[in-house]
């Protein structure tokens, strides 16, 4: 019976590192896309080769939620805003 307690409590210490590594890999895809390596200081209007593309695109799909969602109004500048967003990952991004 302790055998197999011990065999279970290594299978367990295996199951929460791997969901440990998991939730740090995760982290770090998020942090990643998020980062926008030439902007010094610089708007996010920033274009060209520093136009971080998964920025952008997740900033879209927030502002489609926002849009698309009854609790939810956009201003006028919002919505031009969201217009010039996708004029420019059409324009920037693959």
């Amino acid at each position: 019976m302790g055998k197999q307690k011990s065999v279970l409590a290594t299978l367990w210490d295996w199951v929460t590192s791997l969901a440990a590594i998991a939730v740090l890999g995760w982290v770090a895809w998020y942090a990643y896309s998020l980062w926008n390596p030439d902007a010094s200081g610089e708007s996010n209007s920033v274009k060209g080769p520093a136009f971080n593309c998964r920025k952008a695109l997740a900033e879209l799909a927030t502002d489609y939620a926002c849009r698309n969602s009854d609790s939810c109004a956009m201003t006028s500048d919002e919505l031009t805003e969201l217009k010039n967003r996708e004029a420019d990952i059409e324009k920037y991004c693959n």
